[in-house]
């Protein structure tokens, strides 16, 4: 082999030196070919007539073979790299001519005819960035320097983000899409060095040409003090802890400098009357001049050595009016300031409780008499009979008549009407034998008699003639009283016969209560010979128990400070959006019976998270929904479940086991006992209760989250099989 190979170069070689053409049909493969080292050196080539030839690497273009970048830009200070399309390009030019020098790099694209161009240019030592867009240019350079600058992009996430420009950055721009700011602040100065400062925890007005500064501190105090000072400052607390609005108003004053008050400055500190009084024994207002006009009026309270005193008073120039409590002893006193009369009324010692009043008259003006105003001076009633004991008003329509008649039928009268024929009247009649008191309207008259020792009530209707009397039994051989019971709710009350009382015949107890009968109603058994027995209906309320480990301590924590108030325990179940309340509440130990007798139309019950390890309910049969959630209850047996219940939950109750005696109502369509500590040994064992489940598709059964899952246990093969949907 290597004979071989020696013998192809020297042929090689050979056909070189003698300048003739070799044909090499297999590939040529030199092992060892020196590096160049000179630029004079040529470069071995292969022609379009498949010849190899050397051509010097000046021909490249240049001298000296490589070109440098000065080299290249005396060839052509710009190029173009066009993309395949033919339709987008990427330029770079760097130009110097007619005093502009520069360097610019753009590319374009066509899209639908129209040119977008994006270039970085510099020309004459100013750079700046341009684009062209669908016939419209947008710049951005840098203005002429005047000091040393540095302008830094944020680092930001990832997104899009605009520069704003100077007219763009305006306060309202900024807050209108209500930015929040962390740890900043604004400072609004003005010329005349006030300002205005606001932070997240404060802000404030100042003036430092004055040193002052108002404003309201992050604890929402307002306060006054020097710009400067940590420890001078007037606060005002304007905290509020409990709901609603207070208004605070400053009186309207006229010009002039006031000061607010506060209690300590008030002799006493607390500021009540009794500190004013103990200050200042009066308080006085007036207004006049130097001539001819005075108005004053005044509160005077005092106690000294000599007087105990109250005195009211309001004057003018001319007159003056005073009312005074002096030493017990009342006066009310007109005077006359010009001719120093006056006039008082004075109350003398009483010796007996009377009372004074004043008739209510019509519209008009009236004037007191005194007992000489009267003719003959004081009179008494044996003076004024002996005149005569008869008067009368309206044309006799109503009069009045004193001991008339005769020595053996004298009578007492008096008779008021509306001076209408046939319309509204009152009268009183007595005599030696009779006592007659009526009313009488246009369609009613009542009347109330006592006859030679009887009595008599009666009312008339004259529209409907009928009527109706109330008589005493003729003879009375017992001493006995008829009271009317007193009531302990408000309301209108009507008095019952016997047959009003008997609401029909029933066999038992139980038949009336289904019958509509209430708690109390009269009814009477079946008639048996000559037996008529009459019974009362006693129906126990409808109830609510609740157990509690300490009934006291979970009482106080709902705010009950009384465990047998049943308006405290309605209080506390409002706050679970029950819209009823109890009638009753009695207490046996730690557990609270909650009764109340009607409970039709309540459909909603809830007691969640009431603290109790044992719940009992009895009757309520409306109810559609009843939550017992929350509580730590271990069982659930109840006397009765609501007939009408649609939905009962036990969610994080503390369940161990459910196996209630009482059927489940036909109307249950979800049962709630997710979240509990039922085991598997209490799914398999626990299941009576699955009997009385209704049947039907759209039932829900939530079992998840207890101790072991329900799933393959008999609860969830008997469950299953009435067609509910379990959630395991």
């Amino acid at each position: 082999m290597k004979k071989l190979f020696l013998f192809l170069v020297l042929a090689v070689t050979l056909n070189i030196s003698a300048q003739s053409t070799t044909y090499i049909a297999k590939p040529l493969e030199l092992n060892t070919v020196p590096a160049s080292v000179t630029k004079s050196d040529s470069v071995l080539v292969r022609g379009a007539d498949k010849i190899v030839k050397y051509v010097p690497r000046s021909e490249f273009g240049g001298s000296g073979g490589s070109q440098d970048l000065q080299s290249v830009l005396n060839n052509g200070s710009s190029g173009t790299l066009i993309s395949g399309s033919g339709v987008n390009s990427t330029a770079l030019s760097l130009f110097a001519n007619d005093g502009v020098q520069g360097t610019s790099l753009n590319g374009t694209s066509y899209l639908t005819g129209n040119i977008v161009r994006g270039s970085f240019i510099v020309s004459n030592g100013n750079p700046f960035m341009r684009k062209e867009y669908h016939g419209f240019t947008s710049n951005l350079s840098i203005a002429d320097l005047t000091a040393n600058n540095n302008y830094i992009l944020p680092a930001k996430p990832e997104g899009s983000y605009t520069l704003a420009t100077a007219d763009e950055l305006t306060l309202d721009n900024i807050l209108w899409n209500n930015d929040t700011a962390v740890n900043k602040a604004i400072n609004l100065t003005d010329s005349s060095n006030q300002q205005s400062y606001f932070t997240a925890g404060q802000s404030a007005v100042r003036n430092y040409d004055t040193d002052v500064e108002l404003g309201v501190s992050a604890n929402g105090y307002v306060y006054f003090k020097p710009v400067y000072s940590i420890t001078r400052s007037n606060m005002l607390d304007l905290t509020k802890t409990t709901e609603g609005v207070a208004t605070f108003k400053l009186p309207e004053k006229p010009d002039g400098n006031y000061t607010l008050v506060t209690t300590e400055d008030i002799s006493g500190g607390g500021g009540t009357l009794q500190d004013v009084l103990n200050n200042s024994n009066g308080v006085y207002s007036s207004l006049s001049n130097d001539t001819d006009f005075h108005k004053e009026a005044g509160l005077v309270v005092g106690a000294d050595a000599i007087d105990a005193r109250i005195d009211f008073f309001g004057e003018t120039s001319d007159l003056g009016g005073e009312i005074s409590i002096i030493n017990g002893v009342i006066q009310i006193e007109q005077q006359d300031k010009i001719t120093a009369k006056s006039t008082r009324v004075e109350f003398e010692h009483p010796t007996e409780n009377v009372i004074l009043k004043f008739p209510t008259k019509a519209e008009g003006t009236y004037t007191i008499a005194t007992t000489d105003d009267i003719t003959g001076g004081s009179q008494d009633l044996q003076q004024v009979l002996d005149v005569g004991g008869y008067a009368e008003v309206d044309e006799g329509a109503s009069y009045l008549g004193i001991l008339g008649g005769t020595p053996n039928d004298r009578y007492f009268a008096v008779t008021i009407t509306d001076g209408i024929e046939d319309s509204k009247e009152s009268a009183l009649l007595v005599s030696n034998e009779i006592v007659r008191m009526e009313n009488s309207a246009t369609d009613k008259s009542s009347r109330v008699v006592l006859d030679e020792g009887k009595i008599e009530l009666s009312v008339d209707d004259h529209v409907n003639g009928g009527g109706v009397e109330l008589h005493f039994p003729e003879a009375l051989t017992a001493i006995y009283n008829i009271n009317i019971p007193t009531k302990t709710v408000e309301g209108d009350y009507t008095l019952a016969t016997i047959e009003d009382m008997v609401k029909g015949e029933y066999a038992t107890n139980t038949a009336a209560i289904a019958a509509g009968l209430k708690n109390g109603d009269f009814y009477h058994l079946p008639i048996s010979g000559d037996n008529y027995v009459l019974a009362v209906v006693r129906k126990e309320s409808d109830f609510v128990e609740l157990t509690f480990s300490d009934i006291n301590t979970s009482a106080s924590s709902f705010g009950i400070s009384d465990i047998n108030d049943v308006d405290q325990w309605n209080t506390y179940l409002a706050t679970k959006a029950n819209a009823y309340t109890f009638d009753s509440a009695s207490v046996t130990g730690n557990t609270i019976k909650l009764s109340k007798e009607d409970t039709s139309g309540i459909i909603f019950m809830n007691f969640q998270d009431s603290q109790a390890i044992g719940f009992n309910i009895k009757g309520w049969n409306d109810a559609t929904e009843l939550y017992i959630d929350g509580n730590p209850i271990t069982s659930f047996d109840p006397d009765s479940i609501p007939d009408s219940l649609v939905t009962l939950s036990f969610y994080g109750c503390s369940l161990t086991s459910f196996n209630p005696t009482s059927p489940m109502p036909a109307t249950l369509e979800s049962l709630i006992l997710s979240n509990n500590d039922i085991t598997t040994s209490s799914w398999n064992t626990d299941t009576a209760w699955i009997s009385s489940l209704p049947s039907g598709s759209g039932r829900q059964f939530g079992a998840d989250g207890n101790t072991n899952t329900v799933t393959g246990t008999a609860t969830d093969t008997g469950v299953s099989a009435k067609g509910w949907t379990i959630t395991p």
